[in-house]
């Protein structure tokens, strides 16, 4: 009839998005992850003295190379810098081993 609106059909956010019936729980989840990460980074800030950007910039310097040969893959790891030395040392984690893993 004229004058009559159209009916609308209001679907639910979780009607909408397939999959999202598990979405509060993965948010859930997300949240106690990052809470963690930031307790972590505040643990690391008080053993070491350093704020976590100054470990973070760090820890970059520590990386491995992957070398590959017929029968064998291995990583190495690159030489330690002595900051980076100095920040695993304050924070008691060993420095890595000189080879990381064959495979």
């Amino acid at each position: 009839m004229q004058g009559e609106e159209p009916e609308l059909e209001v679907l639910h956010v979780a009607e909408a998005v397939p999959g999202s019936d598990r979405l509060p729980r993965r948010i859930e989840a997300h949240v106690k992850i990052c809470t963690l990460a930031l307790l972590l980074e505040r643990a690391a800030e008080l053993a070491a003295g350093q704020p976590w950007a100054r470990i973070r910039a760090a820890l970059d310097h520590l990386q491995a190379t992957e070398y590959q040969t017929e029968s064998h893959r291995f990583f190495r790891r690159n030489e330690v810098h002595p900051e980076v030395r100095q920040v695993l040392k304050k924070l008691a984690i060993p420095e890595p081993c000189d080879v990381l893993g064959v495979v």
